[in-house]
């Protein structure tokens, strides 16, 4: 705990110093200017020392504020610091003591201590730039290294062993200096080239070891090694105390040593051309070395050329093993990106497209071999029960879990895909005959309706419904055998369910009068060819209509008129039922409008929408803008739903109330036909509640007594109540007994005429 405060400490310090470095370079710069201004002397040499203090003090300051990733290498350069500092200190102590000419002195046992501490530092920064064991970076590095010591080698180190071969120690010591250098600057360009964010921390740096090189080879050409620091290169040195202690105090040296990001090229442009300068070096000493008439160094151009060979075809090896791997991870990558194409992600199932793909494939083996294949669609039973109990990711068990299940029941040959939701497809090739589909139907709902236990331990139970459909002749094809299935499913369900149906001749009739029917509606919508049809919701006292409900009417060319209840039915199962309401929607604000204009202002009007349309925010935008076209306000057209199809979905929900706040009112229908509860109603945004007609049974006082429970438990709410399903004398007088003054029924008429209406509106104002 007590380290994450320090860090957290030192990074606002930093954050309040963000220009410290700057302050310590421009202070340093000043005292560099003034050591060259002063003359020679004990002034000079302090101010010389100073600096490099000064240098390494910056260092250990800016660890102690940055904390950063890598301190070890901060401690080793400011380590290599002190060594050079140290070697100054000493060196200027000697001469003023004692000079003497002799070489090597102490101060060059300090010095030649300082490089490889700098080389640890350049070391574990460039180890922590890398993001895991970089081979080829090391590769890299040592091409460029051998390049560098044969170069070193000719142009300095050879000289002068050659100056010096009186003394083997001057000679040794003399060549270190060169060789250290080189060794650094190779350690330098494996930095430099290592995959990382260029910070101006690490900019830094390179440019103070590099103005350390240059007044090395400097002072090693002009030979002044063993005779202090004095000219222009004394400013060099300085210049790379300041440099350091500068890199060091600047907030980037906190991420210097930070892993590369993904995706940086390993094989940059600053490796190649590196790399491609260090191999030509070899060639390029030979030729300058001919052009000045200068005996070759054969062996060292050999030696240098021979280790450079084979460091490259080293880094050959390991490109090619990474295009290699490069290539089989590509492979792989493309192979799992088209199973997860494919494949279901939740269960592993062929999906869809897959699940068709594979149907087409087999019914064109089929066709070839005049085998018959079977198909059969499995529809879950009581798994949105489940989901709304338990849970999405209860959900998401069960649909594994059915998932392994249905794999266990078929042969290896067949296919089980899903389709989406809680809908599954198995595919069986060949089949012998629909007894043997309905037999793998049969077991399917048996292993799927089996306890499932949960990943938190509950146990629920699915079941299914079961659609088999046979394919029967070449002219088959996938689409039209997967809507076969579909439609033997449904009737399964509509049947009971936990069953297993075939589709036979009569389901394709019946799928046939379906397909009509969608098609001639669709036209019927689009021709203009649907009409509104009117029925009064009757004050039960005045005998006066206190409002109405539109009715779609269809009159078909051909055919005659079509009852509701034989087409909404397939409009609800298709996409046609969103457009089926808007245009109901925009009719019957339209009506409203024109009974308005003729003088009979504030009629309101009810209109069936669809759960599925009301679960689309569209439904929004349908009301909002069949509202606004004829210019009706929003508390005169109220949307119905229906009680059978209205569940607790949030999204129906949360439109209805949204529908609700802007005016319009919302009408419960089919109230107790189903398993309706009285509690329910206060959840659910709505102003009025229409009883369903079959609760008005005179044959008992108990189903009397339900009824008055109904009507009592709906008003209890504040709600408008009615009854539809008024047909008697006898039924308005209970109704009134039982409080309820509203009903809807033949008893006052049927469905009429927009023209009707308007001339029950005339007679009921002539009697007001």
């Amino acid at each position: 705990m007590a380290d994450r405060s320090g860090a957290a400490l030192a990074v606002r310090g930093g954050a309040r110093r963000p220009y410290g470095w700057l302050v310590f370079l421009g202070g340093g710069l000043l005292l560099v200017t003034l050591h060259q201004l002063v003359p020679a002397g004990a002034a000079r040499d302090v101010i010389y020392v100073g600096v490099g203090v000064l240098g390494t003090v910056g260092v250990l300051v800016g660890i102690r504020l940055h904390q950063p990733q890598r301190r070890r290498a901060w401690f080793a350069l400011a380590a290599s610091q002190l060594a050079w500092v140290l070697a100054d200190l000493v060196g200027t102590v000697q001469d003023a003591v004692a000079p003497t000419d002799a070489f090597p002195t102490a101060a060059d046992v300090l010095y030649l201590a300082g490089y490889p501490l700098l080389g640890l530092c350049l070391f574990l920064l460039t180890k922590g730039r890398r993001p895991r064991r970089d081979v080829e970076g090391a590769l890299d590095s040592l091409t460029v290294a051998v390049g560098l010591y044969l170069l070193c080698w000719v142009l300095l180190a050879r000289p002068t062993l050659d100056e010096s071969a009186d003394s083997w120690l001057a000679a040794a010591v003399a060549a270190a200096y060169p060789l250290l250098d080189i060794t650094i600057i190779a350690m330098l360009v494996a930095l430099i080239i290592t995959p990382g964010t260029h910070t101006a921390a690490l900019r830094m740096i390179v440019i103070a070891i590099g103005l350390v090189i240059i007044a090395d080879t400097a002072a090693t050409a002009l030979g002044l090694l063993s005779l202090g620091s004095t000219g222009p290169i004394d400013f060099i040195w300085l210049l790379s105390y300041l440099l350091i202690g500068a890199a060091a105090l600047h907030p980037s040296m906190r991420t210097l040593s930070a892993v590369a990001p993904p995706g940086r090229p390993v094989f940059s442009r600053r490796r190649q051309i590196s790399t491609a300068a260090a191999v030509l070096v070899a060639p390029g000493t030979l030729a300058v070395q001919h052009l000045l008439d200068v005996p070759p160094d054969i062996w060292a151009v050999v030696i240098a050329s021979v280790v450079m060979f084979l460091l490259v075809v080293a880094r050959m090896n390991v490109a090619i093993h990474q295009i290699g791997t490069a290539d089989r991870r590509r492979d792989e990558a493309q192979a799992e990106l088209a199973h997860q194409a494919a494949h279901d992600s939740l269960t592993g199932l062929p999906n869809r497209a897959q699940s068709l793909e594979l149907l087409e494939g087999t019914l064109s083996r089929a066709q070839r071999s005049g085998a018959m294949i079977g198909l059969l669609f499995v529809d879950l039973d009581g798994f949105k029960a489940v989901n709304d109990t338990f849970g999405h990711s209860a959900g998401d068990d069960v649909l594994r879990t059915v998932g392994r299940r249905m794999q266990t029941v078929v042969r290896g040959g067949d296919v089980v895909g899903r389709l989406g939701g809680d809908e599954f497809v198995v595919l069986l090739e060949p089949v012998v005959d629909e007894e043997s589909a309905v037999a793998v139907g049969e077991r399917l709902i048996a292993e799927v309706s089996a306890p499932i236990r949960l990943s938190n331990g509950e146990d629920v139970t699915v079941g299914a419904s079961v659609g088999v459909a046979i394919s029967q002749d070449a002219r088959t094809d996938a689409d039209a055998l997967l809507v076969e299935a579909d439609t033997a499913a449904y009737r399964a369900k509509n049947r009971g369910r936990g069953r297993t149906e075939v589709f036979d001749a009569g389901l394709r009739r019946e799928l046939q009068t379906r397909v009509d029917l969608e098609k001639g509606l669709r036209s019927a919508l689009w021709q203009n060819q649907l009409q509104l049809r009117f029925q009064p919701v009757m004050d039960l006292t005045t005998r006066r209509p206190l409002g109405w409900e539109a009715v779609l009417h269809w009159s078909r060319p051909g055919v005659g008129v079509v009852a509701v209840p034989d087409f909404r039915p397939v409009a609800e199962t298709t996409d046609l039922i969103f457009d089926l309401d808007a245009w109901a929607l925009r009719r019957a604000a339209l009506q409203i409008a024109e009974w308005e204009a003729a003088g009979f202002g504030g009629v309101r009007l009810s209109v069936r929408v669809s759960v599925r349309h009301l679960g689309r925010s569209r439904v929004l935008d349908d009301v909002r803008t069949a509202l606004q076209a004829s210019g009706t306000p929003a508390q005169q057209l109220m949307v119905q739903v229906s009680d059978l199809q209205l569940v607790d979905d949030p999204v129906v929900l949360d439109n209805l109330a949204q529908l609700r706040a802007g005016g319009t009112g919302i009408s419960l229908d089919d109230f107790g036909a189903g398993h309706s509860s009285v509690r329910r109603l206060a959840r659910l945004p709505i102003d009025a509640v229409k009883l369903d007609g079959t609760l008005l049974d005179h044959s008992s006082k108990a189903a009397e007594g339900l009824l008055e429970l109904m009507v009592r438990g709906v008003q209890n709410f504040g709600l408008m109540t009615a009854v539809k399903g008024v047909r008697t004398e006898e039924d308005v007088d209970l109704l009134r007994r039982l409080g309820c003054g509203l009903g809807q029924g033949e008893l006052f008429g049927g469905l009429v005429t927009d023209s009707e209406v308007l001339r029950q509106l005339a007679e009921a104002a002539v009697h007001s």
